[in-house]
């Protein structure tokens, strides 16, 4: 059994080494209004302005909003799917790390 957790192990280990670039937070989409009177936005909700790309995440506990530019999008979003495969993975490893202890003592 100790053989099969140590197996799991390295082939989690050898993942890790897969994964590129990591970045937290998530891209939305999304649409708004100018604030002007004399724009259409202003009077009816089908006129928004957009779409506009934000990445949001957490720094030192508040939240940050950065506009991207559409080119960035599908690149920003990789990243992000790597982090949360790296958690993924690591959360994984933790698991396999605690039965083997346990069958250690």
């Amino acid at each position: 059994m100790q053989r099969k957790l140590h197996q799991q192990y390295q082939s989690l280990k050898k993942q890790l080494l897969k994964i590129g670039y990591i970045c937290q937070g998530s891209v939305g989409r999304v649409y708004t209004r100018c604030g002007n009177d004399y724009c259409p936005c202003a009077k009816n909700e089908r006129h928004k302005h957009g779409p506009y790309y934000l990445w949001t995440r957490k720094e030192k506990a508040k939240t940050v909003s950065k506009r991207l530019d559409k080119m960035r999008v599908e690149r920003l979003k990789s990243y992000i799917k790597n982090f949360r495969s790296l958690k993924n993975t690591i959360k994984k490893m933790k698991q396999l790390s605690e039965k083997a202890i346990y069958k250690e003592i």
